[in-house]
């Protein structure tokens, strides 16, 4: 019997299309599958908010999953969960499902720990890549692990590699590229990905394009585990500043980046800051509120299935 499923090639398309919606059109193969080995559900607890499972976990634990998974030969990608990164995916259906076919998605803003912790998630510890990074290059170094960094600007990159080759000699640091090239096509970053073969691969092009470009070419990639980082290259070479400490504990970071750069960043902080709490205000009502049940109001199809969210429905379970 012929099999109804997309081939991965059809799901990029669709994907690109905008037309990724149904269950059925998502490639079957999930990451929490032993086929290849490992199942990550058994290494780390998650709680979802709106729909995406972030990790219950504290920055060891973080870095010894990732190892037991570079061990075992498991290939995906690992995501960060911030306030933009939520409410991206609550507007873009197939930014949604990529983070929830991720291996992992760990807590990056203290606002998603404190709106967990209004919905009764206790996620333990807020994880900026930038803080554990010299942590993963230290055991990719002791492991002989490959690492090949994707995006920002060369002399950025070339900043960070020379950083990094300074604090640990021995780490395998098997190329990088700029991210400032044609996304559409990039086959020379494809080819040298390929020829570097690198364990962990880190791709730094911002929300949604490194997203989307790790998508549309997922299985050209020889790589095990693709990392999306964001603006973490700027931050290792010194080329952006980071907030001070006193401001990053008291969640004030996303207000020293907004003075930083508040052309380009108002809208993400000022608009999308309040949004994330009248959804999680809403989420708490559904969740807490005596009376109200947990299908009001939801349409026929949202009741058979309750993990697609809409931004006019939205939800939030935990395990």
């Amino acid at each position: 019997m012929q099999s109804d499923r997309l081939t991965k090639t059809e799901c990029h398309a669709k994907v690109q299309a905008g037309q990724m919606e149904s269950d059925g059109e998502w490639p079957r193969e999930s990451v929490h599958s032993t086929k290849n080995g490992l199942d990550i559900r058994f290494l780390m607890r998650t709680a979802e908010i709106f729909g995406i499972p972030i990790a219950l976990t504290r920055k060891e634990a973080l870095i010894g999953v990732v190892d037991s998974l570079l061990r075992s030969g498991r290939k995906g990608w690992i995501c960060y969960a911030n306030v933009h990164t939520l409410n991206l995916a609550l507007s873009y259906p197939w930014l949604r499902r990529f983070y929830r076919s991720a291996l992992l998605n760990y807590c990056d803003g203290m606002g998603v720990k404190l709106g967990g912790r209004l919905l009764g998630i206790q996620i333990p510890e807020r994880l900026t890549l930038p803080d554990f990074f010299d942590d993963l290059c230290r055991n990719a170094e002791e492991r002989g692990y490959r690492l090949f960094f994707l995006g920002s600007s060369q002399e950025s990159l070339k900043s960070c590699v020379q950083l990094l080759k300074s604090k640990f000699p021995r780490l395998l640091i098997s190329g990088y590229h700029h991210g400032y090239f044609d996304h559409s096509d990039g086959i020379d970053v494809i080819a040298a990905i390929r020829r570097a073969k690198p364990h962990l691969l880190f791709v730094g092009m911002g929300v949604p394009a490194q997203e989307k470009w790790v998508l549309r070419n997922f299985s050209s990639l020889d790589a095990s585990l693709i990392w999306m980082c964001g603006g973490v290259f700027e931050l290792l070479c010194g080329a952006r500043s980071r907030a001070p400490r006193w401001m990053t504990q008291y969640g004030l970071e996303w207000l020293y980046r907004l003075l930083q750069e508040p052309r380009r960043l108002w809208k993400r902080y000022l608009i999308g800051n309040p949004f994330f709490a009248c959804r999680l205000m809403r989420q708490w009502l559904n969740q807490y509120l005596p009376g109200r049940s947990r299908h009001e109001g939801t349409s026929a199809d949202e009741k058979r299935h309750p993990h697609r969210l809409t931004s006019s429905r939205l939800r939030v379970f935990v395990p």
